[in-house]
């Protein structure tokens, strides 16, 4: 059956009348992409072709609830984005639900409004987008900030290993100790505690990676760029690192360390090892919080003025 008999045939399955499907068959052929070949057969088409064309037929069927599955895994970018923007445009425009299954985050956190995750057929989450992308990506790992010795993925020639790090933060006249709830706008103190092989005076570069749910690196600080001083001696040292006006926005972040002798041998590396979760506030002293995940990861101080 060519593309064409293919439209009228999964419309009536659908439940549209010929008519009906006739009325919208160039707005669905258009969309699709496939006008110079729908009078091909379907079996000549590639997989992408199909998904676009079947999509095409769904998304102006106008169901009450459209049932997407990895519909996104096909198909160049210009399709990807119109298939976004239809889903959206049926969603928020024509008020009906749209259940969309994917492995996509990006595209999840950017359709999504709520979210189900499932592990061998059983619901393991169900709520927010932010809060279940994370769980998905890494709810699984089990991170106690005060054992990171216990962490078996690691690289490095272990003459020293990360014991644990530990997070407080002072805002407002008000300190937060040993927290993973950091304050946007507060002055954060970050402590590594170092478990050393070689006991004797050595100096060390660290280093921390911020990355977001999907390991999209947001920032980094070390004292390799700073060059200040740090060192290891004893059995065990606790270095600090102090961020002045924290400027991340509310979100789910996790942290990777890495270190290094001053020779640049590299000693312990732990990906995404700690996880922090940033509070929005009035950032500004305005009485306006920002809006969280909008725009972007970094709250940036800034002045306007009429010139």
């Amino acid at each position: 059956m060519t593309g064409k008999e293919n439209v009228y045939l999964n419309g009536a399955i659908l439940g549209m009348t010929k008519k009906e499907i006739s009325k919208k068959y160039n707005e669905i052929v258009e969309f699709s992409g496939c006008e110079r070949y729908i009078d091909t057969p379907v079996k000549r088409y590639s997989s992408g072709m199909t998904v676009r064309l079947a999509f095409a037929v769904a998304a102006f069927l106008e169901p009450d609830i459209l049932i997407i599955d990895e519909v996104l895994a096909v198909g160049d970018a210009e399709f990807q984005k119109k298939a976004i923007g239809k889903m959206q445009d049926i969603a928020n425009g024509e008020g009906r639900t749209v259940l969309f299954v994917s492995h996509d985050m990006a595209a999840v956190q950017n359709l999504c409004t709520e979210l189900l995750v499932l592990k061998n057929g059983k619901i393991t989450y169900q709520g927010s987008v932010t809060d279940g992308v994370d769980f998905y990506l890494k709810g699984n790992q089990n991170i106690d900030n005060n054992n990171l010795l216990k962490i078996k993925n690691r690289s490095g020639d272990k003459t020293s290993l990360f014991k644990s790090v530990s997070f407080s933060c002072e805002y407002k006249g008000r300190k937060y100790l040993n927290t993973n709830k950091i304050y946007s706008g507060s002055n954060v103190f970050i402590d590594i505690e170092l478990k050393n092989s070689i006991k004797t005076k050595r100096g060390i570069y660290i280093a921390m990676d911020f990355v977001d749910s999907r390991n999209i690196p947001i920032m980094n600080i070390s004292n390799e760029f700073t060059k200040e001083n740090l060192y290891s001696e004893g059995e065990f040292s606790i270095v600090r690192f102090e961020i002045p006006n924290f400027n991340l926005r509310a979100m789910n972040y996790f942290v990777s360390l890495w270190g290094a002798s001053a020779e640049n041998s590299c000693f312990d590396c732990l990906e995404s090892c700690v996880r922090i979760e940033v509070i929005e506030t009035d950032f500004f002293g305005t009485g306006v919080i920002p809006r969280a995940k909008q725009h972007g990861y970094l709250l940036m101080q800034n002045t306007s003025k009429n010139r």
